[in-house]
């Protein structure tokens, strides 16, 4: 069978429905950026605030224009152009494919225009007003469900010179919160590290300590006050679980940080790197669980800790950035899973 490239409106092809044949290459169009420029007296150049708003740049719509051509004997042209317009002139079209690009959809609004070259040539031009990018017919899916083997990611642990402040009152000291279960895979007890710059090992006056809190507030720090030397020291996770922690709840660590050092951890997780065309997208994260009750996990995405619930799918503050996008979830979720992935469609210019 011969196969003929054209253009599909929402499942008509311009050839096999309306007996067009592309006369000329697609016009795709270009979208254009909204800018945002102000002139700025006494500074060189100009200020430019385009991403100032929402964060990235916004495009305008594109304009697409495809030129179709049909030999029509005299007596049917009239019919075989109100055809042609009562399918597409003044529409929406929700997917406008292209044969040579079947993986991406357009969407806009058609307008038709026709013209007679010869006695039985006619010309048919649609023109159409459609979103800036294009979209992927089939959505992306990303399964979840923590499968292959874990690995240890290092974290940075939020710090603050807590010199003047007294250790077993004050609290407001460098915390992190680490996901359920502090990484414990299936009983095993492996143990938490704690690292920083080895520079700051040379302050000797004052002990650098750790303690560990729940998430009700309850501070461990009898047999988990380490005293630390070096620029690492490991906590067994034996020893929180002998300390009556239950390690299902979410952790705080506080670091005793007399230099106001950059401190890092390690946890066991799961990474994935996620890629996403041009276009930010907010996913639909399935979780479910087997457990009756609300139940909860803590991800990080991009380096920002985020809550994800299985009452839920969608999330403001969970968006795929272009590129790609670090997604760090814990080994031990603490919850029976039952469902675990995300779906998103992508987008390009």
């Amino acid at each position: 069978m011969l196969t003929i490239n054209g253009i599909r409106f929402d499942g008509l092809h311009s050839y096999y429905d309306f007996g067009m044949w592309l006369s000329a290459r697609p016009d795709y169009g270009n979208p254009q950026p909204k800018t945002n420029i102000a002139e700025v007296p006494g500074m060189d150049g100009d200020l430019d605030m385009t991403e100032a708003n929402a964060g990235e740049v916004k495009f305008t719509n594109r304009i697409m224009t495809f030129v179709f051509a049909k030999m029509v004997d005299i007596d049917d042209q009239a019919d075989w152009m109100a055809s042609v317009r009562a399918a597409l002139h003044g529409k929406r079209i929700k997917q406008i494919i292209a044969d040579e690009n079947p993986e991406w959809y357009y969407t806009g609004r058609a307008t038709v225009a026709f013209s007679k070259v010869a006695t039985w040539k006619m010309l048919c031009t649609v023109t159409v007003d459609a979103q800036p990018y294009s979209m992927k017919v089939n959505e992306t899916r990303v399964d979840l469900n923590q499968s292959g083997t874990p690995s240890m990611e290092d974290i940075l642990i939020a710090s603050e010179d807590v010199s003047g402040q007294s250790w077993n009152s004050d609290l407001r000291l460098g915390t992190k919160t680490f996901p359920n279960g502090l990484g414990v895979p299936n009983g095993a007890y492996p143990n938490l590290i704690v690292k920083w710059p080895t520079n700051a090992t040379t302050i000797t006056n004052w002990a650098r300590k750790l303690q560990i809190a729940d998430s009700d507030d309850n501070v461990y720090d009898s047999t988990l006050q380490v005293p630390i030397s070096s620029g690492e020291v490991m906590v067994p996770v034996s020893s929180i679980m002998a300390a009556g922690v239950d390690t299902t709840k979410v952790y705080r660590v506080l670091v005793q940080n007399i230099g106001g050092c950059s401190l890092h951890a390690e946890m066991l997780a799961f990474r994935y790197r996620i890629w996403n065309e041009r276009k930010t997208v907010i996913p639909s994260i399935i979780f479910q669980s087997e457990e009756e009750y609300e139940t909860s996990l803590q991800i990080t995405l991009n380096g920002e800790n985020r809550t994800i619930k299985n009452t839920e799918t969608t999330y403001e503050d969970i968006v795929l950035k272009e590129g790609w996008n670090d997604l760090i979830i814990p080994y031990d979720t603490g919850v029976t899973v039952t469902a675990f992935y995300m779906v998103f469609r992508e987008g390009r210019l």
